[in-house]
């Protein structure tokens, strides 16, 4: 069975990746954030350029909501699970 299209964070480990017609495009590190609220934001960032835009970007292991993030003193802006 061929994966859909999409970023896939393995469970407990630090690796991501991003699936593009059932091919692996591209591997990410993750590393956490956390947020004034307790929860822990994970980055995916780009083992070729860090973390930027176009990372993935999720809470409790499910693509972030839309919004505004804490990324240590810096804010990054996300929609639809990834930097923008």
């Amino acid at each position: 069975m061929i994966p859909k299209d999409g970023f896939y964070l393995l469970m407990n480990e630090s690796t991501a990746y991003k699936i593009v017609d059932g091919k692996i495009e591209m591997e990410y590190y993750i590393e956490n954030f956390k947020q004034s609220d307790g929860t822990i934001l994970e980055i995916g960032g780009s083992r070729i350029s860090g973390i930027g835009i176009n990372c993935p970007v999720w809470i409790n292991q499910i693509p972030a909501l839309d919004g505004m993030y804490e990324k240590g003193r810096r804010k990054i802006s996300v929609k639809n699970g990834v930097i923008i």
